[in-house]
């Protein structure tokens, strides 16, 4: 009985550190509502828009868009799984449209569009299909240019959305593969 009492301290530190390893593997909170928190806080004002043109995985063209504009671009998200874009392209607008989050793993990998094949295992894509009118002529004057966006940054105080545009362009004898990234750079 005494050589138990010795013993009974060893036998509940593996039990203690077994209960604290249950207990901590729970999953205590849904990263998703998270994102959803820091999305909907607030509204997202526009600090940059930056293109970026790649011929297979040269870089040849780095572009930063807006640059004189006199307009306030602001994104706002609710909770009831609406949005609202302001000024679009620097064009007085106010489109509104619904918005969901996906992560890469309900991606359907056959259709490659709008998404950056880099590190898609932690991807969060943003679906907004709020449709602005642009001054782009080859969209008919209209664009959901956040349908389908990869998050690459969300804190408190930023966002940050990146939306890829592939293209394939045929010069003989080879055949170039086209990336247009832009990426949107929103503040608190």
């Amino acid at each position: 009985m005494q050589s138990f009492i010795k013993k009974l301290p060893l036998l509940l530190i593996p039990g203690i550190m077994l209960l604290g390893l249950l207990i901590n593997s729970c999953k205590k909170e849904d990263s998703g509502s998270y994102i959803n928190t820091l999305l909907t806080n607030g509204v997202w004002r526009l600090a940059s828009v930056r293109t970026e043109l790649f011929h297979a995985d040269t870089s040849k063209r780095r572009d930063t868009l807006n640059t004189n504009c006199n307009l306030l671009q602001t994104f706002t998200f609710t909770n009831d799984g609406s949005c609202s874009y302001a000024n679009f392209h620097c064009l007085q607008q106010n489109a509104a449209g619904r918005w969901q989050l996906r992560t890469a793993n309900t991606t359907n990998q056959s259709n490659n569009n709008n998404t950056n094949n880099n590190n898609l295992a932690d991807s969060v894509f943003l679906n907004a299909d709020v449709i602005c009118k642009d001054t782009i002529k080859t969209n008919k004057g209209s664009s959901r240019p956040f349908l389908g966006v990869r998050i690459t940054n969300l804190g408190e105080n930023s966002l940050v959305i990146e939306h890829t545009r592939l293209d394939t362009v045929y010069r003989t004898p080879v055949v170039v593969q086209r990336r247009l990234v832009t990426r949107y750079g929103f503040i608190h």
